[in-house]
């Protein structure tokens, strides 16, 4: 909530409907795609994106339209504030298109004729699978999931019906936020809570997928920087010219994505941009390295899969001299000079290898003053690190 206050003092609204649209929409499409799907003719049909449709308040309230939101997975959350946004102003203004607009064609036909007509609508789309041109209805017109925001009429909990003509596996309710007093660490505090609720399709969805969405959305919510913004993924640099990058770490089957995170920011901390990795190591791109680099990724040069022997071909090509961190290395500070220069960190079980201390021009260590088996990792960095730049 306070994110979404300071992005309304800067002059962006986002709602609390944005971001658990975002979530959702992540939840189903990384976590549990199983469920992305609908029973046409006895046959289950999957659907190959998460497309999120919102529940919207149209004539004053008076009546609820819907909105879906295409390859929602792929949006930000601002991004999904400013499409929900512009497609809610024309809605409002009349200028409704597609299957809920259709609503109110059907609404005009004689009562007797009108329920034959729904269900010839309802087997030429979702039976047959095809669009209805003349009454601008898609082919899967109510997207993937449904959202609605019932704390905006001051609701907390709700039971929303499946809607059986949208063909959707859910359809969740968001409740009025209200503080309530919470256990956190053995101590009675006051906290926010979110109400969400829903109704699922027994068909499609059993309990322990159930709550495998609701664990999605829980923890998507929770951390939102996995939310707010979506990058594309570069990829490797096989043939890296780290000529112009010196110094540069060399990082050997690092393990840990928590630890390679905080070494990013550590090694950016101290002006080194460039990080070669070697075979082994955890993949750079996933979802606990971005949240601990807390986006030192995208600021520097990073090369996977290095072996050492295309190390060596880098010393012997730029005149680059290797140090590698180890706890059998000297303590004193290293008499490190020039700039071309590769420092070497193994892993956090087994360290770095022989054939790397061999052929280094000294190993480093740290001196321990007090008790502990190791230092973590990521500390040692900062530590070596610290010390070469105080020389």
């Amino acid at each position: 909530m306070r994110y979404i206050q300071k992005r309304k003092a800067e002059g962006k609204r986002l709602t609390v409907t944005n971001f658990v649209a975002a979530a959702l929409s992540r939840a189903l499409y990384e976590d549990i795609p199983d469920i992305n799907c609908f029973v046409r003719r006895g046959k289950v049909v999957y659907r190959q994106d998460a497309n999120v449709c919102i529940s919207v308040s149209v004539k004053e309230g008076k009546e609820m339209t819907g909105l879906v939101i295409p390859k929602t997975q792929e949006l930000s959350v601002s991004e999904i504030a400013d499409y929900a946004a512009e497609r809610i102003e024309k809605k409002r203004k009349g200028e409704d298109a597609g299957a809920f607009a259709a609503k109110d064609v059907v609404a005009k036909i004689p009562w007797p004729f009108r329920r034959p007509v729904f269900l010839f609508i309802k087997w030429w789309i979702f039976d047959l699978g095809f669009s209805f041109p003349f009454l601008k209805i898609p082919h899967d017109p109510f997207g993937s999931i449904m959202l609605t925001n019932i704390g905006t009429w001051g609701l907390t909990t709700g039971m929303p019906a499946l809607f059986p003509i949208g063909k959707l596996p859910a359809v969740l309710s968001i409740g009025k936020i209200e503080k309530k007093p919470v256990v956190v660490d053995g101590q009675i505090v006051i906290r926010s809570i979110l109400p969400i609720s829903g109704t699922f399709d027994h068909r499609i969805v059993d309990g322990a997928q159930g709550g495998k969405l609701a664990h999605g959305i829980v923890e998507r919510l929770k951390n939102p920087e996995g939310v707010l913004a979506i990058a594309k993924m570069p990829s490797g640099r096989s043939n890296p010219d780290v000529q112009s990058t010196y110094p540069a770490l060399y990082l050997w089957q690092i393990n840990d994505p928590g630890n390679l995170g905080a070494i990013m920011r550590t090694t950016l901390w101290f002006g080194i941009g460039t990080i070669l990795i070697s075979p082994g190591s955890v993949d750079v791109y996933s979802p606990k390295v971005v949240r601990s680099a807390m986006g030192a990724l995208f600021r520097l040069t990073l090369v996977t899969d290095i072996s050492f022997d295309r190390i060596e071909k880098l010393m012997e090509r730029d005149g680059a001299k290797l140090w590698a961190a180890d706890m059998s290395g000297v303590t004193a500070k290293p008499a490190i000079t020039g700039d071309r220069i590769i420092l070497a960190f193994g892993s956090e079980s087994h360290g770095l290898p022989q054939e790397v201390l061999r052929r280094s021009a000294g190993v480093i260590g740290i001196k321990k003053y007090g008790y502990g088996e190791s230092l973590n990792l990521a500390v040692s960095v900062g530590v070596i690190l610290n010390t070469i730049r105080q020389n």
